[in-house]
């Protein structure tokens, strides 16, 4: 008998006849030998895109991280810039175009929690980081110790 070509139910039945003690009993419950088709997706969700897929996707983790941490943190954008040290959250204040009087009042608004912020300053800032990212990502030099 060719191994690689016979299907898992005719090596669940092979085994079962050359020794039954081998054979798991669940193996021959109907559920394990016919499984459930896969469920059918709703009408909406057969035509997304990945992208479409992911978006939705983060958009159901955004609620959920909200639900659970009882809105502690709205979203993973929240969690993500309270993690951030104050000095770079004033940095990236400062580099998106934030006007304030002395640093202390820069300081001040770093402290703030990231849904405080309006939706065009907060774009602002993701721009602004997209940017540094970009421009930082391939320096190696200036990072090492001397």
């Amino acid at each position: 008998m060719d191994l690689g070509n016979i299907s898992i139910q005719q090596f669940v039945e092979a085994l079962a006849k050359a020794s039954p003690s081998l054979a798991p009993a669940r193996m021959n419950a109907p559920a394990v030998l016919h499984p459930a088709p896969a469920p059918m997706l709703r009408e909406e969700y057969r035509d997304l895109t990945p992208e479409a897929c992911r978006k939705r996707l983060r958009k159901v983790q955004d609620e959920m991280v909200k639900d659970v941490t009882k809105g502690r943190f709205s979203d993973v954008e929240s969690r993500e810039w309270h993690a951030l040290p104050e000095k770079y959250r004033a940095l990236l204040l400062l580099i998106s175009g934030f006007q304030a009087d002395d640093y202390e009042q820069l300081g001040v608004m770093a402290t703030r929690a990231w849904q405080e912020f309006t939706p065009p300053e907060r774009q602002a800032v993701k721009s602004e980081l997209r940017g540094l990212h970009a421009a930082v990502q391939h320096i190696s030099a200036l990072r090492t110790r001397t």
